[in-house]
């Protein structure tokens, strides 16, 4: 079991939002916009949070910029692990703010070690957004992006441990429409 107070956790903010039609790490749910619900859920229990994307929306929450200009959670990824000083981190999409606590430790707990990549799997969907992430993989993703290889699906698929966690299928919603947003409001 991983110890989270040794683990990094880092927000992705970048996306577009084309299918929502407004920036997504500003939507509200719980009087908090996602980004501060999420922050304020992992500070808690992880080392530190921070917010990676192509904008700085919070003055009173970590920013780390986007390393490259191209547009996919890989980069997030890539510049999350790029500046990790830990050999751990939790890395989230802004779209998933009912991830709880209790999921992020009970993932925690699933990891044996040796794997590099510990992913949520509901109803035989894996969330690699909401996700553990080995630091040393941060050459590897490089190496990916570089080849314009951009679905991060394609990459975790060899090298995660999933873990079913389908009792937990209410909180693992991407809001991407606001259709979605209202379901959960």
């Amino acid at each position: 079991m991983l110890d989270l107070k040794q683990v990094n956790g880092y927000i992705l903010t970048g996306g577009f939002s084309r299918r929502f039609g407004s920036d997504k790490a500003l939507a509200k749910i719980n009087n908090h916009t996602f980004t501060e619900e999420l922050f304020e859920t992992l500070l808690p229990i992880l080392k530190s949070v921070s917010v990676v994307g192509k904008k700085q929306y919070f003055g009173n929450i970590p920013f780390i910029e986007d390393n490259l200009d191209i547009q996919c959670p890989m980069v997030g990824l890539y510049s999350a692990l790029k500046q990790s000083d830990t050999d751990w981190n939790f890395i989230i999409n802004v779209d998933m703010p009912l991830i709880d606590k209790e999921i992020v430790q009970y993932l925690a707990s699933k990891n044996s070690g040796s794997e590099k990549i510990v992913a949520p799997k509901v109803d035989n969907k894996i969330y690699p957004l909401c996700a553990f992430y080995h630091s040393t993989l941060q050459d590897s993703i490089l190496k990916s992006i570089n080849k314009k290889s951009y679905k991060l699906m394609d990459f975790i698929e060899n090298i995660s441990n999933t873990v079913t966690m389908n009792k937990h299928s209410d909180k693992f919603i991407n809001v991407n429409t606001k259709q979605d947003l209202n379901k959960i409001a």
